[in-house]
C-alpha cells in the first residue's frame, strides 16, 4: 500500500465518526487548502479522497458542486502543468456530473468564461496548455440530455466560442479540437445554430463547418467586421483558422453580393488591416474570380512594394491566389502586373519577394490550355543574363524559371535560350544558373540537353575553370546527367568532379549556400554511382573527396541539405551495399574524432559561429541508422566498422543502443560472434582506438552482446597486455628519478654538479712566484663567483651541464616509456573492469598481482589506484543507504615504506 493510500485510509476512518454533511464539509475544507498547491503528490491525495467520498454520500448540495468545479478548474487553468493533475480533475468532474449534472455544467461553463479571456497575443504554448480544459468541456457536454443542453444553450455557445478561440492558437490544438468536437457535433449543432447570432464567433463557426444559411450569414457578417473593416489587425492564427470556412460560401449571394463589396471597401479604408483577411478569403474560395480579379488586383497592387514584409507578402499572396482558378487573361494580367512591380522596385528584398510570387503562380495555376505559351514567356523574362549583380535577385529569377519550366509539355525556344544565357552570367553568380539548369532537367526527368545546345563548351568551362568554384557543382551535375556513361565527355566530367578537393577548403565552404549544398549532395550521389569501372573483379574504390563531401553534407546545418544527403546515401547503399557503408563509417568516425567535421562546418553559412560548436548527437543517430540499412547475409564487417561510430559520446547520449538493436535484429549475428576472425578484428579495433571514451563505450557494447566467447577473448587480450608489465621495474623508480622525470626538457635538475672550484687542480707555472700563482687562483675564483651571480656559466660548467642533461634525458626517456606503457595497459584494464564487473570479479589475480603492487610505484601509483577503484566499484555497488561510505571515498598516496589508505569520509 502506498503512502497516499495509507493517508486516505486514515482520513476515511476519521470521517466514519462524522455525519455525511460534516464529513463532506471537512473533506472540502482539506481540498480547498491544497487545491492551489502545485504539488502533484498533494493533488493525488485530496482529489482521490474527495472523489471517493462524493461517490459514497447520499446527496451533494448544489453549492458544494459549483464550488468544487470552480476551485478545481480555475486552479488547473492557472497553476497545473502535470498530466496526472489533469487526470485527477477529469475524475472529479466525472463524479460531480454523475451526482448533479446541471450544477456541474453551469459552473464549468461560467468558470471557463471567466478564466479564459480572448487575448490577442495568444501563443502556441498557452493554447496547448488548455487542451485538457477543452476535453473536460466536451466530455461533460457529451453526457448531457437534450433538455439540459437546451436550457444552457446560450452559455454553451459562448463557452465553445472561447474554447475554439484558444484552440485556434495552435495547429496541434486545433486538430485535436476538431477531432473531439466532431464526435459530439450532431446534438450540439442545432443548439449552436439557434444562438450563434446572439454570440457570434468565427472560430466556432469554422469548427462546426456547416453550409447552412444561418452559419454562412453570421460568418459573412463577422468576417466583415473583424477582418475587413476592423481598426486593428486581427491575430494571424485566427485569420488562418477562420478563413477555412470560406470554402462553404456560395458565389451568389455570399461572395459577390455580400463579401466582395466589403473587400473593396476594406482596401480603400484600411488596406494594411484588411489585406490579411482578404488573403485568407481568396486562397480558400472554391470558384473562379475572373469577374472581380482585376478589381481586387488593382486595389492591392499598391501594397506589393510596402516596406512592411508581412503586408507585402500578403499582397503578393493575393495576386498568386487570384490566378488559381482564373482564365488566361487574368493570369497574364496578374503576371504582367508583378513583372511591372519587379522592374519598378528598388529594394532587393522587394524584388526577391515579387519574383518568388511569380514562381509560385506556376504551382497554383489550374489552367490546362495555353500553358506552354504562358510558361515560355515567363522563362524568357526570368532566365536571362541581366546586369543585375545581387545574388538573391538572380537566384529568385532562375528559381521562377525552374518552376515554370516544369509546366512545359515540351521544350520551347525560351528554354533553349536559358541554357545559352546561363554561361553569360557574371562569374560571381554563374553557379546559380547552372544549378537551375540541372534542377530543370531533374524535375522534367530529362537526360539530354535541348536541341541546339552542345556539351563541349560546358565541358571546356568545367575543365578550365578554377578549382573550388561553386559553379563547378551545377555544371558537373548538368554534364553527368546529359552524357552517356562511358563516353569521353562523361569520363572527363566525372574525373573533374571526383577530384574536387578544393570545395572542401574553408573559403569555398563559407560561400556555399544550402541550395548549392543540396545540388552538391546530388552530385556526390552521381559521382559514386556513375564511376567508371575498369576491373569488375576488383574491390570497388570510392573517391575520397566524394566520401568526405558526403560526410559533411550529412551533418550540414540546414535541414534540407541533411534530408537530400540522407536520400543520396540511401540511393547509394541500395547499389553499393555494405562496402560503401563501411568506408563512409570509417571516414565519419575518424573525422569526428579529430574534430575535422566540426571545424569545417563552423565555416558554413547559417552555422553557429562559436568555436566550441559541435554537430549535435541527434544528427548522428539517423546517419548511423542509414549506414546500417544494407540487407545482406554477411554483415559482420559492417558491424565491425560501425561499432566505433556508434560509440561516439554525443551519439550515445541521444541513443546508445542503435548498434546493439541492429545486431540483435539479425539472425546471422550469432554466426558472426562464433567466428574467431570477427572477434579478433572487433577486439583489435576497439582496444587500439585512440579515443578512450569511444573505446570504453565500445567495450561496454561488446560485453552487452552477452556472448561468452567474445567476453573471454576480450579478457585474454587485457590480461595478456597487463602481464607484459615488469612490476619490479616500476618498484625500483626512485624519488630522484621521478624529480628528473617531472623536470621540463632542457632544464637541469641536478644543479649541484655545477658547484665546484674551478681553480682546483691548476698546476703551477715555471718561473712564476708563489704569490703570482695565488693571485691567479684568487682571480679565477672571483670571476667564477661573478658569473654565478650573473647567471652565466663558464666553459667548464657548460661542459659539465651538457653531460648531465644528456644523462637526465636518458633517464627521462626511460621513465616516459615505462609510464606510457603502463598507463595504456592499466587504463585498458580499468575500462574492461568497468564494462564487465562479473568478469573482473572472477579475475582477482589482476588486482593482487599487478594493480596492488603497482600502487607502490612512484611512477604509476595514480593509474594503478584508478584500476583499484574500478575493482572497488565492481565489487561494492553503490547503494542508497551509503553503507560503503569509507570504501567509496578512498584515495591513495605512496611513500617509500609502502601503500597508505586515506579515508576522506
Amino acid at each position: 500500500m502506498t503512502e497516499e493510500d495509507t493517508k486516505n485510509a486514515e482520513i476515511e476512518e476519521k470521517n466514519e465518526n462524522l455525519s455525511e454533511e460534516d464529513a463532506l464539509k471537512e473533506e472540502i475544507r482539506r481540498f480547498s487548502a491544497v487545491v492551489s498547491d502545485p504539488s502533484l503528490r498533494a493533488h493525488g491525495m485530496v482529489y482521490t479522497s474527495l472523489a471517493k467520498l462524493l461517490e459514497r454520500v447520499s446527496q451533494v448540495p448544489a453549492p458544494f458542486v459549483k464550488g468544487l468545479v470552480k476551485m478545481s478548474v480555475t486552479s488547473s487553468i492557472r497553476l497545473y502543468g502535470q498530466p496526472k493533475s489533469f487526470q485527477h480533475v477529469a475524475r472529479l468532474l466525472e463524479v460531480l456530473s454523475k451526482r448533479d449534472y446541471q450544477s456541474t455544467l453551469k459552473s464549468l461553463l461560467s468558470t471557463i468564461q471567466s478564466s479564459l479571456p480572448c487575448v490577442s497575443n495568444l501563443s502556441e504554448s498557452k493554447s496547448q496548455a488548455q487542451i485538457p480544459t477543452m476535453k473536460w468541456l466536451l466530455t461533460v457536454l457529451s453526457k448531457g440530455n437534450p433538455q439540459d443542453l437546451e436550457e444552457n444553450a446560450s452559455d454553451i455557445c459562448g463557452t465553445l466560442g472561447i474554447i475554439s478561440y484558444w484552440m485556434a492558437g495552435s495547429e496541434k490544438s486545433w486538430k485535436i479540437f476538431q477531432k473531439k468536437f466532431s464526435r459530439i457535433q450532431k446534438p450540439l449543432e442545432p443548439i449552436i445554430a439557434s444562438k450563434i447570432a446572439e454570440k457570434p464567433d468565427l472560430s466556432l463557426i469554422t469548427v462546426v463547418g456547416s453550409s447552412s444559411d444561418v452559419f454562412r450569414s453570421v460568418y459573412v457578417d463577422q468576417i466583415t467586421k473583424q477582418f475587413l473593416l476592423g481598426k486593428l489587425r486581427p491575430p494571424q492564427f485566427l485569420v488562418d483558422r477562420a478563413t477555412k470556412f470560406v470554402e462553404f460560401l456560395e458565389e451568389k449571394p455570399d461572395f459577390s453580393e455580400n463579401l466582395l463589396p466589403n473587400i473593396k471597401k476594406g482596401l480603400l479604408r484600411s488596406p494594411e488591416v484588411a489585406i490579411f483577411g482578404i488573403q485568407g478569403i481568396v486562397e480558400h474560395l472554391k470558384f473562379p474570380l475572373d469577374s472581380c480579379a482585376q478589381d481586387i488586383l488593382k486595389s492591392t497592387v499598391s501594397q506589393i512594394q510596402n516596406a512592411d514584409s508581412a503586408i507585402r507578402e500578403a499582397a503578393i499572396a493575393i495576386a498568386v491566389a487570384l490566378t488559381r482558378k482564373s482564365g488566361l487573361p487574368v493570369i497574364q494580367k496578374t503576371l504582367n502586373t508583378l513583372f511591372d512591380q519587379f522592374s519598378a522596385a528598388k529594394a532587393p528584398e522587394v524584388k526577391i519577394s515579387i519574383m518568388e510570387g511569380i514562381g509560385r503562380v506556376a504551382g497554383v495555376v489550374e489552367l490546362k490550355e495555353d500553358v506552354d505559351k504562358l510558361a515560355d514567356e515567363v522563362i524568357g523574362k526570368t532566365a536571362k543574363a541581366d546586369k543585375e549583380a545581387h545574388d538573391g535577385i538572380i537566384e529568385s529569377q532562375w528559381n521562377a524559371a525552374v518552376e515554370w519550366s516544369v509546366r512545359l509539355s515540351k521544350p520551347t525556344a525560351a528554354l533553349t535560350t536559358a541554357f545559352k544565357e546561363a554561361s553569360k552570367l557574371q562569374p560571381a553568380v554563374k553557379y546559380i544558373g547552372y544549378r537551375a539548369l540541372a534542377d530543370i532537367l531533374e524535375r522534367r526527368s530529362k537526360t539530354s540537353l535541348p536541341d541546339g545546345i552542345d556539351v563541349k563548351p560546358l565541358l571546356q568551362e568545367l575543365e578550365t575553370g578554377p578549382k573550388g568554384e561553386l559553379s563547378s557543382i551545377g555544371l558537373a551535375l548538368l554534364i553527368l546527367r546529359t552524357t552517356k556513361k562511358g563516353s569521353i565527355e562523361h569520363t572527363k566530367a566525372w574525373s573533374r568532379a571526383s577530384h574536387a578537393e578544393a570545395l572542401l577548403k574553408e573559403k569555398p565552404l563559407s560561400l556555399t549556400k544550402w541550395q548549392e549544398a543540396v545540388a552538391w549532395a546530388k552530385l556526390v550521389e552521381t559521382v559514386i554511382l556513375d564511376r567508371p569501372c575498369v576491373d569488375k573483379s576488383a574491390a570497388p574504390s570510392y573517391s575520397t573527396p566524394a566520401l568526405k563531401s558526403l560526410s559533411l553534407l550529412l551533418f550540414w546545418p540546414h535541414w534540407k541539405v541533411r534530408q537530400q544527403a540522407s536520400r543520396s546515401l540511401l540511393a547509394i547503399l541500395e547499389v553499393e551495399k555494405a562496402l560503401f557503408a563501411e568506408a563512409l563509417a570509417d571516414l565519419i568516425f575518424s573525422d569526428t574524432a579529430t574534430g575535422g567535421i566540426d571545424q569545417l562546418l563552423r565555416r558554413v553559412p547559417g552555422c553557429p559561429t562559436q568555436d566550441t560548436w559541435q554537430v549535435p548527437g541527434e544528427w548522428y543517430v539517423p546517419t548511423l541508422k542509414l549506414l546500417l540499412t544494407p540487407k545482406e547475409p554477411e554483415l559482420d564487417k559492417l558491424a565491425i566498422h560501425t561499432l566505433l561510430l556508434a560509440s561516439i559520446q554525443r551519439l550515445v547520449e541521444v541513443d546508445g543502443s542503435v548498434w546493439l538493436r541492429w545486431v540483435h535484429e539479425h539472425r546471422e549475428s550469432k554466426t558472426w560472434q562464433a567466428s574467431e576472425v570477427f572477434r579478433e578484428t572487433a577486439i583489435g579495433r576497439v582496444l587500439q582506438c585512440s579515443d578512450r571514451g569511444v573505446r570504453n563505450t565500445a567495450l561496454i557494447t561488446l560485453v552487452a552482446l552477452h556472448d561468452e566467447r567474445l567476453r573471454t577473448d576480450l579478457w585474454k587480450h587485457v590480461e595478456s597486455n597487463l602481464k607484459q608489465l615488469e612490476v619490479k621495474d616500476y618498484g625500483r623508480v626512485t624519488e630522484t628519478e621521478m624529480s628528473i622525470y617531472k623536470c621540463p626538457e632542457g632544464q637541469l635538475y641536478n644543479t649541484r654538479v655545477l658547484d665546484f672550484d674551478e681553480a682546483a687542480g691548476i698546476k703551477g707555472q715555471k718561473g712564476a712566484s708563489i704569490q703570482d700563482q695565488l693571485a691567479e687562483i684568487q682571480l679565477i675564483r672571483e670571476l667564477a663567483e661573478k658569473r654565478r651571480k650573473e647567471g652565466k656559466l663558464s666553459a667548464k660548467q657548460k661542459q659539465v651541464m651538457d653531460k648531465e642533461l644528456a644523462a637526465e634525458k636518458e633517464t627521462r626517456d626511460v621513465l616516459k616509456t615505462l609510464f606510457e606503457t603502463a598507463e595504456a595497459k592499466l587504463d585498458e584494464a580499468r575500462a574492461m573492469v568497468m564494462a564487465d564487473s562479473a568478469g573482473a570479479f572472477a579475475r582477482s589475480e589482476l588486482l593482487f598481482d599487478y594493480c596492488m603492487p603497482l600502487t607502490r610505484s612512484l611512477l604509476v601509483a595514480e593509474q594503478a589506484a584508478r584500476l583499484f577503484l574500478a575493482y572497488r566499484d565492481a565489487c561494492f555497488e553503490h547503494s542508497d543507504d551509503y553503507l560503503g561510505i569509507f570504501l567509496l571515498n578512498m584515495s591513495f598516496f605512496t611513500k617509500k615504506d609502502g601503500l597508505f589508505l586515506v579515508f576522506e569520509g
